[in-house]
């Protein structure tokens, strides 16, 4: 049994129509993920979830509203297995900017705001927290993707030996469990800054209201930090004076 969740199946009824005609779904609201089932392994149950993106166009969405810095933590968090599947084009870069492009008006790749490196250390922390990530062509290569995915970890008994992860908490995740981290995270001032910044200023409001030389105290912050918080805020960086 596949369950779809229920906003995956009514954007997507392609999909589900052919993963239909293939295996028995059940379409139901899902907390986490787009899709998943119960496998096995050496008598446990093996919950196995997946997140679906499709790249470039949900991917970059994913990225700009934050959701993907919700999604693939709480993917790990809730499934023994869980897997984000990307679907089309590959992330295409500018190399000299090192930044992401995506498609703009008249089907043209513009420089996106967002870095190569950002989104590849948000796969590198869902890979550290035993995440797995793939990339299929299109909604058939999907099908027998998932499909082959269900028939592996449905098994009766497996010949060789499978190691798997139990879902565990990676501290990197763990400190990004928030709106308001994600907010803070994005300045580009890292995780750990993104976390003093949240314990001292737990609401936007109050970040507004700090000065840069309460900013400049905290700890880790240096000029280049607090030029980065204070261009979110005010939408322009301010000149800092510390005498």
């Amino acid at each position: 049994m596949l369950i779809i969740d229920s906003n995956q199946a009514s954007m997507d009824q392609n999909l589900r129509i052919h993963l239909e005609k293939q295996t028995d779904v059940i379409v139901s609201p899902l907390d986490t993920a787009d899709l998943m089932f119960i496998g096995k392994m050496k008598g446990e149950q093996v919950k196995v979830g997946i997140e679906l993106k499709k790249a470039p166009s949900d991917l970059m969405g994913s990225l700009r509203d934050g959701r993907l810095m919700t999604q693939l933590p709480r993917l790990t968090q809730e499934y023994d297995m869980a897997y984000l599947y990307l679907i089309g084009d590959h992330t295409k870069v500018d190399f000299q900017s090192g930044k992401l492009k995506e498609k703009v008006r008249g089907g043209r790749w513009g420089e996106s705001a967002f870095s190569f490196h950002y989104l590849n250390s948000i796969f590198t922390r869902f890979e550290a927290s035993g995440g797995r990530i793939r990339e299929v062509q299109d909604t058939n290569h999907l099908v027998i993707n998932i499909l082959s995915l269900m028939r592996f970890w449905r098994k009766e008994e497996h010949q060789e030996e499978v190691f798997y992860r139990k879902r565990h908490k990676f501290l990197d995740w763990q400190l990004l469990d928030s709106p308001l981290m994600e907010m803070y995270e994005r300045m580009g001032i890292g995780i750990k800054r993104a976390k003093v910044l949240a314990d001292e200023y737990p609401t936007l409001h109050s970040l507004t209201m700090c000065t840069p030389q309460e900013l400049m105290e905290l700890d880790g912050f240096g000029r280049k930090t607090v030029d980065k918080v204070l261009e979110f805020i005010n939408g322009k960086q301010s000149p800092i004076n510390v005498s």
